[in-house]
């Protein structure tokens, strides 16, 4: 009886693990994992709610910075003119005028808008 219980457990966690985890999206040559695949609509809840999600949301968006950091020449911090704060604000900004779009999407536009910033002296 123990043991059907506990097959029963693993059955209900792993469909709740799966089911509340985005799955990746492609994205030109790569694939895109976790809160990127997220849509704009979700990020915008999550930011209204001000729940974990938001946490996570942030957390993926300055792993995404990071990783262009560490894998690019363009610079050595390429968010270095803005706080998370207003990294937040940018993407809501940008999440509610393109509602159809993903976190990931939004993170490159953020990046763009950073770097723009960087070549204009900013």
């Amino acid at each position: 009886m123990l043991r059907a219980r506990s097959g029963r457990l693993r059955v209900v966690l792993i469909t709740l693990l799966v089911s509340h985890w985005p799955l990746p999206s492609v994205a030109g040559d790569y694939i895109v994992l976790g809160a990127g695949t997220r849509n704009c609509v979700a990020v915008l809840e999550a930011y209204e709610e001000d729940s974990w999600q938001r946490v996570m949301d942030s957390v993926w968006v300055s792993g995404y910075l990071t990783a262009v950091n560490e894998h690019t020449t363009l610079a050595t911090n390429v968010s270095a003119t803005m706080t998370a704060p207003e990294r937040e604000h940018w993407l809501a900004d940008y999440c509610q005028s393109n509602a159809g779009d993903t976190l990931h999407n939004a993170a490159g536009a953020l990046l763009h808008y950073l770097l723009k910033g960087k070549a204009n002296g900013r």
